[in-house]
């Protein structure tokens, strides 16, 4: 199976993309951070649970990009930037 309904860490990233478009500021920030922290759990569940192959690497996929993203945030941010 390659798709499915999504499930509520995959329902919570998508409402958060919604409204972090509409948000601005802190707001939209701390609603991309939750957005962040669901897909990331949504990762962690393909990864160790997914029901196929595929489905792993695309839960492996999803988490390396969230950790790279996340570490050059963090290398601008408190790094060489």
């Amino acid at each position: 199976m390659v798709a499915q309904w999504p499930n509520t860490p995959l329902w919570v990233w998508i409402a958060c993309k919604v409204f972090g478009f509409l948000l601005h500021g802190t707001a939209a920030a701390s609603v991309n951070a939750v957005g962040t922290l669901a897909l990331a759990a949504w990762a962690v569940m393909e990864l160790g649970w997914g029901v196929n192959l595929f489905r792993r690497l695309l839960g492996a996929g999803v988490l390396a990009s969230i950790v790279l993203t996340l570490g050059v945030k963090a290398w601008h941010w408190f790094g060489a930037g």
